[in-house]
């Protein structure tokens, strides 16, 4: 197994490799980045963080071959350094570097498999350069929205589902919320005991041109990672508003709302508000109807900001969800200290309320909360009949699932609207 250098000797081995760099035989640079052992630090102590790192260091160790360069860049930060034969693409190394990393590590149940949410980013080098110009070109790269200047650097991302190797950049991003690549999809909530139309919740996806269709959680981290969460938000607010506004002209029920998922980053952010005024102002937007579903975790994040936030953002009509209630912060204070309206209840909790007693209880704690302070109740990942009737006949008032619907393209939740009831699937 080859040595990780440390930093000194890495510079210095690089310096000579780049020193040599020509055309024909291009040296290529890799850059990871555990961009989230800080977070790992302050949960579980630096002991953990120091001992994942450690074996990240031995798993890029183990993986380099025969003339490949490993070293430590920075606590958090590794290089590879290879010299291919001609036409060796970047993208290969960090294929190669994305797989040794993707498995979980040891101990990586405690640290919620964050270590493995890497970033990253590949040159090839053509002509001599120093190592420190190309590092922090690459730091750059992985971290900005900005091209690099240096030449054919590809962004990497992977996280722990995720061994497929080079996936969107920052860039990408901001071109696709720039552009015309991003759209919502509609999941139909329903009331459970009559099985009525009662609302939406706006799933962003993002048509990337050469990956495909892609799931939220296949860019948000991304977006959350290079400051373009804001604009990400303002898009889906703007697009969420531009359809409520068309169905409201169509009468739909007074009762009737869109939700929309808030990042944990933008609570505290003023953008926000001024984003969510002008949209619902220009698509006339009816009050109460544009509800904002935020998760424990973000509400938690700065107890004073969010709590001014959202009473400024409720003056405007808005109402309040806690998505995934049950699975953040345990404790309840803050139901007392935030204008929270409903509760949605975390399909992990749902896949057993009707056979396992565990899920059964807490749901059934959760719906009780729920009826003591006055809110209201939405059950995600229904599936079953089993599951909607038990629901029902605990109290739970509203649910999302694929017994109802699977989410909807924009044409397809227009129709669903105009007839008011979804069928069963």
């Amino acid at each position: 197994m080859t040595d990780c250098l440390d930093r000194p000797r890495l510079i210095a081995a690089l310096d000579e490799t780049l020193g040599t760099a020509t055309a024909e035989r291009p040296v290529v640079v890799c850059l990871i980045t555990a961009e989230r052992i800080l977070d790992i630090n302050q949960r579980h102590g630096h002991d953990t963080g120091t001992a994942l790192l450690d074996e990240l260091a031995d798993r890029l160790s183990a993986s380099v071959r025969n003339g490949e360069i490993v070293g430590r860049v920075a606590g958090h930060q590794f290089a590879v350094v290879a010299r291919p034969p001609v036409h060796f693409p970047g993208a290969r190394l960090a294929n190669r570097l994305v797989s040794c990393a993707a498995e979980p590590f040891h101990g990586d149940a405690r640290s919620g498999g964050v270590l493995t949410t890497l970033h990253g980013a590949v040159t090839t080098v053509e002509h001599p350069m120093e190592a420190d110009t190309v590092l922090a070109g690459l730091t750059a790269a992985a971290s900005s929205s900005e091209p690099s200047r240096l030449s054919r650097v590809v962004t990497v991302e992977v996280g722990r589902r995720d061994t497929s190797g080079v996936g969107p950049t920052s860039v990408d991003l901001e071109r696709a919320i720039n552009g015309d690549q991003l759209v919502v999809h509609y999941q139909p909530c329903v009331e459970l005991a009559t099985g009525r139309l009662r609302g939406a919740e706006a799933l962003v996806r993002w048509q990337h041109p050469l990956l495909g269709l892609l799931g939220p959680d296949q860019f948000i981290p991304l977006a959350e990672s290079t400051q373009l969460v804001s604009a990400l938000d303002a898009w889906v607010l703007e697009s969420a508003c531009r359809q409520l506004g068309d169905w409201a002209r169509g009468q739909v029920p007074a009762d009737f709302h869109l939700s929309v998922n808030i990042s944990a980053m933008r609570l505290d952010d003023s953008r926000l508000l001024h984003a969510t005024e002008r949209a619902m102002t220009r698509h006339h937007v009816p009050p109460t109807a544009l509800w904002l579903e935020l998760t424990e975790t973000a509400a938690m994040i700065d107890v004073e900001d969010s709590r001014s936030t959202m009473d400024a953002l409720r003056s405007l009509g808005v109402r309040f969800m806690i998505d995934d209630f049950g699975t953040g912060y345990s404790s309840l204070a803050y139901l007392k200290q935030f204008p929270v309206d409903a509760l949605k209840i975390d399909r992990m909790f749902t896949a057993g309320v009707d056979t396992d007693p565990s899920d059964a209880a807490i749901v059934q704690a959760i719906l009780d909360v729920a009826a003591g302070l006055g809110l209201s109740t939405v059950v995600e990942g229904v599936e079953t009949e089993s599951q909607r009737r038990w629901l029902i006949d605990h109290g739970c008032d509203l649910a999302q699932g694929m017994l109802f619907s699977a989410p909807l393209t924009s044409d397809a939740m227009t129709a669903l609207v105009k007839s008011g009831r979804p069928g069963r699937r």
